[in-house]
């Protein structure tokens, strides 16, 4: 007699053809700042919901880089209709395309992936947790680039002084103050985030002693173009 197949533990049924299940769901979480983050999936467990009886898989994750770096979270993913749009988004934002029909899926087959989470506050018995809202492609997460150079379109006409003198004393002058002397005197310094005011007086001073050296070589070449006409 054929022994009975055993159940396969590691497979869901999930309909992604239900209408309710392709739009908009996360585990209660400490509360971390919202955003984006750099996470790997590092479990799944199937249970089962003791109010409402249904099926969903806990999914856990841990923060792979910046301030957070190593923080553990867990997000919930219902095995219904109207809350597969968060299974669904994360298989998309792991790469998996989703047909939109029922699939036996193995729901641990995508621990160790990376992935990006979107984290958003949430209210929870009177207190604010953070929850895995969203996905997305690992490699689209990033913070801004520290080195990125910031923009000069953000000063406004009222904070250029038309009437400001070059030899301004540098020392007096803030941020925007010595951003705006920069544009004002067409200098070749880029200001980056991570240069705090004396870096870009220093970064001033450079440039301008730059250009008085050019002034001086510019002024030995007519020298020598003159003597060789004489």
């Amino acid at each position: 007699m054929a022994k009975k197949r055993k159940k396969d533990n590691d497979t869901i049924r999930a309909d992604f053809g239900h209408k309710d299940a392709k739009s908009g769901g996360g585990g209660r979480n400490p509360r971390l700042p919202e955003g984006d983050y750099k996470a790997k999936i590092i479990s799944a467990e199937k249970k089962e919901s003791k109010n409402s009886g249904n099926t969903y898989i806990k999914y856990g994750f841990q923060i792979l880089e910046g301030k957070h770096k190593g923080k553990k979270l867990s997000g919930n993913a219902t095995i219904t209709p109207k809350a597969l749009f968060w299974l669904r988004n994360m298989l998309e934002a792991l790469g998996v395309e989703v047909p939109e029909r029922a699939v036996n899926l193995k729901y641990k087959k995508y621990v160790g992936s990376k992935i990006g989470i979107t984290l958003e506050d949430d209210e929870y018995e009177g207190k604010i947790k953070s929850e895995v809202s969203d996905f997305l492609d690992y490699d689209m997460v990033g913070a801004a680039d520290d080195d990125e150079d910031e923009d000069d379109d953000d000063l406004d006409d009222d904070d250029v002084d038309e009437d400001e003198d070059d030899e301004s004393d540098l020392d007096d002058m803030d941020r925007k103050e010595l951003k705006a002397y920069i544009k004002d005197n067409d200098l070749d310094v880029k200001v980056t985030k991570k240069m705090d005011e004396d870096d870009i007086r220093e970064a001033i001073g450079e440039a301008e002693g730059d250009e008085d050296d050019d002034d001086e070589d510019d002024d030995d070449d007519l020298d020598e173009v003159d003597l060789e006409d004489l």
